[in-house]
């Protein structure tokens, strides 16, 4: 903290991540002032005052008056706090950093889900298609397999039918259906590595904020609001 001539303000050099503190502060401090305003706006007088006390309520209403000063220059001291951060954190990109971490982590967590439903009795549409085909291609005795309008009422035999044991579970058909495989083997993977690039990309991003937030900044501060600042 560096005096200037005119000893009314200082020259505060601080990390962002502390600018940010202050600017807190700033905020703790307002609505300290911005209640005592409040409770001080109702004043009334009763009785007759004697001298002494009419010095008291003079007093109050001086108090109350630099109370609404001062409440409007911190306001301005902190927009102006505000304003010098936020050119920073623009000119390091911090804003626009920020959201991309929050959007690629939506796109992990919606990627993760994914996989998560990948389950190991779910079979291929084709494989489906396949499993229906031969059942209904399979020869009963030795007549040929009776041709079927409804197939609802074939599904229904299919669901007891050998052909289709291996591919029934808690997930499988019958109670809950058969769980489909949307995905290949080869697109599940693809998913898992874009899982951990976009992980990895966050954390980058991350450690970019982390790093501007360290940067230094120096604002001229009136001495009575840097004041405010031995507290953080």
């Amino acid at each position: 903290m560096e005096n200037t001539k005119e000893r009314t303000v200082v020259t505060v050099k601080m990390t962002l991540s502390r600018w940010l503190k202050a600017d807190e502060r700033l905020a703790e401090v307002l609505k300290e002032i911005a209640s005592r305003i409040n409770e001080s706006s109702n004043l009334r007088i009763e009785r007759i005052l004697g001298p002494t006390q009419c010095e008291t309520m003079a007093k109050q209403i001086q108090a109350y008056k630099a109370d609404i000063q001062t409440f409007c220059r911190l306001q301005d001291e902190r927009i102006r706090i505000r304003s010098e951060v936020a050119a920073r954190n623009a000119a390091n990109g911090v804003n626009l950093k920020l959201a991309t971490v929050s959007m690629l982590q939506q796109r992990v967590e919606v990627l993760k889900k994914i996989l998560q439903q990948q389950v190991p009795d779910m079979i291929a549409l084709e494989e489906f298609r396949e499993i229906i085909e031969k059942k209904r291609n399979q020869p009963i005795g030795f007549t040929t397999p009776p041709e079927r309008d409804d197939d609802e009422d074939f599904m229904v035999g299919l669901e007891d039918s050998n052909l289709f044991k291996p591919f029934v579970s808690h997930g499988g058909y019958g109670k809950n259906g058969v769980a489909i495989r949307i995905l290949s083997s080869e697109e599940v993977d693809q998913l898992k590595a874009q899982v951990q690039s976009t992980e990895l990309e966050i954390f980058e991003l991350k450690n970019e904020v982390a790093e501007s937030n360290i940067e230094l900044l120096a604002i001229d501060i009136p001495v009575e609001v840097a004041g405010y600042f031995k507290k953080i």
